[in-house]
């Protein structure tokens, strides 16, 4: 076992378990976060707010976006009257 005597053998194990530590943390960290997302979106959470919102807003730009095309098209009526 001259093999495990060595700092450099002791140092790598190290190293690889402490990634495979850190592996093993961030993917048990991402799959709880998907299970909150999934239980969040199930219940209609904070994403179906959002959307209802953003819903809101993109209505309200298009009232204004036809008001403002129906006074565009009144300007060119009117120029296109000009002798």
């Amino acid at each position: 076992m001259q093999f495990l005597s060595s700092p450099f053998v002791w140092l790598a194990i190290v190293v690889i378990v402490a990634i495979l530590a850190n592996t093993v943390r961030r993917v048990v960290g991402k799959s709880l976060e998907t299970r909150r997302y999934v239980a969040d979106a199930g219940q209609g959470g904070h994403y179906k707010a959002l959307a209802e919102e953003a819903t809101a807003l993109n209505r309200h730009v298009a009232v204004q976006l036809d008001d403002l095309n129906a006074r565009l098209a009144a300007i060119e009526k009117a120029i296109a009257d000009l002798p």
